[in-house]
């Protein structure tokens, strides 16, 4: 009777080991799962775009100018967060074309 409970528990030998081999099997492969919410991180705004980069900001987020303007002075920051992959794209396209300098989290 002894012997059998070292044996369930897990001790190295029968059940224990298949089940302790199959959980990194799928821990692995949960991060190979694509991301599908993404943030806009605005990173830096050359001196000349801030303008037209405030302007995107504005018209991305619905802040007024005021608003979006500080939002472009506190970069390093998120502009917009929980978006999908190809609006985040499209909003980082606009944000480099208006010459800031942006990243997808």
């Amino acid at each position: 009777m002894s012997f059998a409970a070292p044996m369930g528990g897990g001790g190295g030998f029968g059940g224990g080991s298949p089940a302790a081999g199959g959980a990194p099997a799928a821990a692995a492969a949960a991060p190979a799962e694509e991301k599908t919410e993404f943030d806009v991180k605005l990173d830096a705004v050359d001196g000349d775009a801030r303008l037209k980069v405030i302007k995107e900001v504005s018209a991305a987020t619905g802040l007024g100018l005021k608003e979006a303007k500080e939002v472009v002075e506190r970069a390093p920051t998120v502009v917009k967060a929980g978006m999908k992959k190809e609006e985040a794209a499209e909003l980082k396209a606009k944000l480099e074309a208006a010459g800031a300098k942006v990243s997808l989290e």
